[in-house]
């Protein structure tokens, strides 16, 4: 059995600690003060507290988070009469981040000294005690610049192929960053980060007793996107001693059902093979399921479960693109951008840039964010004029048109194309037509072709949504 499994249904469930650091006002000048770093996280942690089970608080704020202070108390859990084997604990760091030449990241303590590199906390020296840590469950919530660097290479992995209670027994070391490791992160303006909005709205709007981080994080790290342009990271946390867990938040007052008490099985590996494709691999060509046979939206449902269950998620996503509809234009939307995730899914597979286990991740996180999809189809919409013109623009944009729409937007004449709105689209015009002359000249890479065309197409879906 794998260490970090439990296959004893009988798992115990201990204590779940937070540990808050936040600094705004550093006593070496040359660092910026920030105005919301304390208050987030103060925030973000007495919503946690209130709203869900938590047995445990510690902070260290301004003058008191020293390097010094800082790397004790998380050493302090490395002991196991204060942070058992089947405990939990949330860290959440938010105050300025480094990133150095060598693309190493650290945070910066209060009284660090800029450019005494001695003086800041190397990401390195923060994931040495976390491994050290012989705790159930450690998650990392970073909101700095260059916090994404806490990983090995950018990263956004949520799986969701597993239910909370079955994710909760697995040990686990994941992080979640404001930001990728290049980016600096906005402090915003309005009492809080863009990011620690976003986390917070969604904690606050959850309904669901038990809720893993993968369920909550991609939509966090969109409506971040959306908000601020930096993109959020996150997934496990490598050589920490991750076994395919996740940090599960319990709602106070929940009581898990009987049947929740099951034993788990470790998640099959696909029949992969470097460079070639799984049962999960779409189709090219004609689809599988015609959308023209398909006469209601229940059918369609029915038929996106169907292939779901045949291990055909590409042929789902495609499906619902090329499904008619106007009314499920924000079905759509989402669909398209499901869909370049399972292109670059497949050409880092084809490339053998990408190992099974996170190739399988990769899968099941589409997967179950398709099937999310399906409660929204049976949604009833009223279809309008300006529903068709946007579903219009989606197709487009779907079938690799981009340049089409963006043409098509530009042009418009309706009331609602404002000059603001089309000075927006002329800047994302003249952004695409620089994205495709660096692509004919070969400078982009494919990992920079593909964020370069969904920044883009994040943007033109969004002016296309806002009319």
């Amino acid at each position: 059995m794998p260490q970090g499994f439990d296959h004893d249904s009988e798992v115990i469930i201990g204590k779940k600690y937070i540990l808050g650091i936040g600094i705004n006002a550093y006593l070496n000048k040359e660092w910026p003060k920030l105005g919301n770093a304390v208050k987030d996280m103060e925030d973000v942690i007495r919503l946690l507290t209130n709203r869900y089970q938590f047995d445990g608080i510690s902070k260290l704020t301004e003058s008191d988070a020293t390097r010094e202070n800082i790397e004790n108390e998380l050493y302090r859990f490395t002991d196991e009469t204060v942070l058992g084997p089947n405990d939990s604990l949330l860290i959440y760091y938010s105050g300025h981040g480094y990133l150095d030449n060598n693309q190493r990241g650290y945070w910066v303590p209060v009284g660090a000294k800029k450019g005494m590199i001695a003086s800041y906390l190397p990401n390195s020296r923060i994931l040495e005690i976390i491994s050290d840590m012989k705790a159930r469950h450690v998650l990392l919530i970073s909101d700095s610049c260059y916090s994404g660097s806490l990983f090995t290479q950018n990263r956004s992995e949520s799986k969701d192929d597993l239910l909370a209670h079955e994710y909760e027994k697995r040990k686990s070391r994941w992080a979640f960053c404001s930001g990728r490791s290049d980016e600096e992160v906005s402090d915003g303006v309005n009492g809080n980060s863009p990011f620690a909005q976003a986390l917070m709205s969604e904690l606050n709007a959850n309904s669901t007793g038990r809720i893993n981080l993968g369920r909550i994080a991609d939509r966090v790290a969109r409506y971040t996107f959306n908000n601020s342009k930096q993109l959020p990271a996150f997934g496990p946390l490598q050589n920490t001693g991750d076994f395919g867990g996740q940090f599960v938040f319990t709602l106070k007052g929940f009581v898990p059902s009987p049947e929740e008490n099951i034993p788990t099985q470790p998640t099959p590996n696909p029949t992969h093979t470097r460079g070639g494709g799984s049962s999960d691999t779409p189709h090219t060509g004609t689809l599988i399921i015609d959308p023209a046979s398909i006469s209601s939206r229940k059918e369609l449902a029915d038929a996106i479960k169907k292939l779901l269950a045949d291990d055909q998620t590409g042929e789902a996503i495609k499906l619902i693109i090329a499904y008619e509809d106007a009314g499920l234009s924000k079905v759509r939307d989402t669909a398209i951008l499901l869909s370049g995730r399972w292109k670059a899914l497949e050409r880092e597979d084809q490339e053998g840039t990408i190992d099974s286990r996170e190739l399988q991740a990769g899968k099941n996180k589409l997967r179950g964010n398709v099937l999310t999809l399906v409660d929204s189809i049976h949604k009833p919409t009223d279809v309008s004029e300006m529903d068709a013109l946007k579903s219009e623009l989606r197709t487009h944009i779907s079938r690799a048109k981009t340049g089409d729409a963006i043409k098509k937007l530009i042009n418009l004449t309706i009331p609602e194309m404002t000059e603001d709105t089309r000075t927006v689209v002329l800047g994302i015009s003249s952004e695409w037509e620089k994205y495709k002359k660096d692509e004919l000249r070969g400078i982009l890479d494919s990992r920079d072709a593909e964020k370069t065309r969904n920044v883009i197409t994040f943007k033109l879906l969004d002016i296309i949504s806002s009319l």
